[in-house]
């Protein structure tokens, strides 16, 4: 079935579900995101359910089974995660406040989600300096042609004419209202690693949100849960390990050898955590507290791909090839 044209400026993500008898997949885009609900054996469209307010983000959803047996699919997106019931589409809850784009994938604990939430603030980070001041107040300081909206031209700011595209929502070449709003609500979205409880319904921002963490967190790479642990790396090789319960950091390390740039996720099996950076250097750390390095190798190809495990084996794509890596 076709799902595009998109308006998404550095193409989708996402990738696309099955789950008994049917293949879910998001698209998450500037204007009009949905969530789509299809039949695997014949294609044919079960729900579609319009993601409101929701602008372009890369995270996939995952599926989680709540205690009354019945399946969820749990969706990190622009603002927040929701949450909808897999029989209808049907939104069951949602906790907002976050990052206004989403690239890392949720994380199931035991009856808690942890969402790892981050990009730049556009009047921090990307430097834009423009005022946060109510649309009409802005149409009547900028809008010197009085078309109802502001032109690239009409906008004082320099950075924001350089990140057109990140605020032109609707790519009509113009900042109008919605686009306005979506800029407003970017200055306060919040980054941070949350522990969401699970369940409940509506927005659950203030009941089952309990704890935030906002300290050295990635750009893209999801958090990795083991042992009652979250460990979370970053650009540098940084790795720093929270208590999953209560949210605070045990400890903060750079991975000898692995000073570089991350895309992939770390991921672990057999008590060892594998990380593989953006230029091809792979680490093995005992996962033990404190973790230590057992191994590395350096391929000298990018890799982007989180590593894949299997029983006995470690599978790695690079931009070249793909390898296996198998145990004694």
């Amino acid at each position: 079935m076709a799902l595009g044209p998109f308006t998404n400026p550095y193409g989708m993500s996402a990738s696309p579900i099955a789950i008994e008898g049917r293949v879910l997949q998001l698209c998450d885009q500037d204007v009009g995101s949905f969530l789509v609900c299809v039949d695997a054996a014949e294609g044919k469209e079960r729900w579609r359910t319009e993601r409101t307010g929701a602008t372009h983000s890369f995270s996939t959803p995952l599926v989680h089974r709540t205690a009354d047996g019945a399946l969820e699919v749990i969706v990190s997106g622009a603002y927040g995660v929701r949450s909808y019931a897999l029989v209808d589409g049907k939104e069951l809850w949602r906790a907002t406040g976050m990052a206004w784009q989403a690239k890392s994938v949720p994380v199931l604990g035991e009856n808690e989600l942890y969402v790892h939430s981050w990009m730049a603030n556009p009047r921090a980070e990307l430097k834009v300096n423009l005022e946060p001041v109510p649309w009409e107040e802005a149409k009547q300081r900028w809008d010197t042609d009085q078309d109802g909206k502001l032109s690239r031209d009409e906008t004082p700011d320099a950075e924001m004419k350089k990140l057109w595209f990140l605020f032109d929502v609707d790519k009509d070449k113009l900042l109008g209202e919605e686009d306005w709003k979506f800029f407003l609500a970017r200055g306060t979205a919040q980054n941070g690693l949350y522990a969401v409880k699970l369940g409940g319904s509506g927005d659950v921002s203030s009941t089952h949100v309990r704890w935030r963490y906002d300290r050295g967190l990635p750009n893209i790479p999801s958090p990795l849960l083991l042992g009652g642990k979250l460990f979370v790396l970053k650009e540098g090789g940084i790795l720093t390990v929270l208590d999953a319960a209560k949210g605070e950091r045990l400890s903060e390390e750079r991975i000898e050898g692995g000073i570089d740039s991350y895309f992939a996720s770390p991921v672990a099996g057999d008590g060892k955590i594998y990380t593989a950076s953006h230029q091809g250097v792979l680490c093995v750390l005992s996962a033990e507290s404190p973790w230590k390095m057992l191994d590395s190798a350096e391929l000298e190809e990018e890799i982007w791909a989180t590593p894949a495990i299997a029983p006995g084996r470690l599978y790695v794509r690079t931009q070249k090839a793909l390898y296996c890596y198998a145990g004694n």
